[in-house]
């Protein structure tokens, strides 16, 4: 009888030590976020070859996309204002939760509910030129599409596809329960936001009036739909 109780316990134990090891790994599986995986992107890897020659020039177009192909670009006149890819797709596209292209490459092509078909990564980029640059559209095969289609493909490179990054997709915005207050904005605005953008949104233009340093956050100069430099929505070019 002794004995029957004897097995009879070491096997409710057994099993509950592998109950508890169970658990233990749940919870370790539970606490890792591969979200939280951060890519930092080194532009002295771009290879020294023709690819790496697109790229830079890619990357160039990033960040002085009017010195290049805007309203007095030096290389073609495709935009319609003075900014910037970068004044949104922070750090050339490689912030994180900053409009993000890092996984662009292999995201595209794509089907986008605004047109109701499914776009390749040139017309995306085309898409941009036309609609928020006020642009006309990139020749497919030309020098700049070519060069912007090669950043994207070499910035893809760092992603590793078997785990999430950090800052892939924008922060979800959790708006207030309350009324908007327009003179709390205003004294906000004030304090924190007329230093670089100026007092009524017109941003600071650069000495040569190419591009901007700080862009514009509504007007004529600004993006034919005003976007919030720290929020994924668009609204309307007004005023308000």
């Amino acid at each position: 009888m002794k004995k029957i109780i004897f097995v009879g316990a070491l096997c409710f134990a057994i099993v509950i030590y592998f109950l508890s090891c169970q658990t233990l790994a749940n919870e370790k599986k539970a606490e890792f976020k591969p979200e939280e995986t951060l890519i930092e992107v080194d532009s002295s890897k771009i290879p020294d070859d023709k690819f790496g020659e697109a790229v830079r020039y890619g990357r160039e177009l990033m960040l002085n996309t009017a010195y290049y192909i805007g309203p007095q670009g030096v290389n073609g006149r495709y935009l319609g204002n003075k900014m910037n890819c970068t004044n949104c797709h922070q750090s050339a596209g490689t912030k994180p939760f900053s409009f993000n292209l890092m996984k662009s490459q292999e995201d595209y092509p794509q089907y986008r509910a605004r047109e109701g078909k499914i776009l390749s990564l040139a017309e995306r980029v085309n898409n941009c030129v036309m609609r928020p640059h006020n642009g006309k559209p990139l020749p497919l095969d030309s020098k700049e599409m070519i060069a912007f289609l090669s950043y994207f493909k070499w910035i893809n490179s760092f992603v590793n596809r078997q785990e999430k990054f950090k800052g892939n997709k924008n922060l979800s915005i959790e708006f207030p329960e309350r009324a908007a207050d327009p003179e709390h904005g205003k004294t906000l605005y004030a304090e924190n936001c007329a230093r670089c953008h100026g007092a009524n949104g017109e941003g600071i233009m650069r000495p040569d009036g190419i591009t901007y340093i700080y862009p514009p956050l509504w007007g004529a100069e600004g993006y034919q739909k005003k976007v919030n430099c720290h929020m994924d929505f668009y609204a309307p070019n007004v005023i308000v």
